[in-house]
């Protein structure tokens, strides 16, 4: 069955739920925070992350995570289940 924002974010799938009229301001306020973080830590942090992910038997998945979206996204089927919902109030 398909799990909404709130209940994602309850069951900590989700970081963050917001209302699509707020998702821009969210963004830019996680963009905000990382970009203030210092860029040494930020890189050990990556670096970190890529080796243990290369250590993982399916290798970097931060990577394979896109490159899986991108070809889910040339199914019609696919981008219709990724599309977001649009709620009607």
């Amino acid at each position: 069955r398909d799990v909404d924002g709130s209940r994602a974010e309850d069951w900590g799938m989700a970081h963050r739920a917001v209302e699509l009229a707020e998702l821009d301001e969210e963004i830019d306020r996680w963009v905000r925070e990382i970009l203030d973080k210092p860029e040494l830590a930020l890189h050990m942090a990556k670096t970190n992350l890529r080796g243990y992910a290369q250590r993982a038997a399916l290798g970097d998945a931060s990577e394979a995570d896109g490159d899986m979206i991108a070809v889910a996204m040339r199914s019609a089927g696919a981008r219709n289940r990724f599309a977001m919902p649009v709620k009607k109030t």
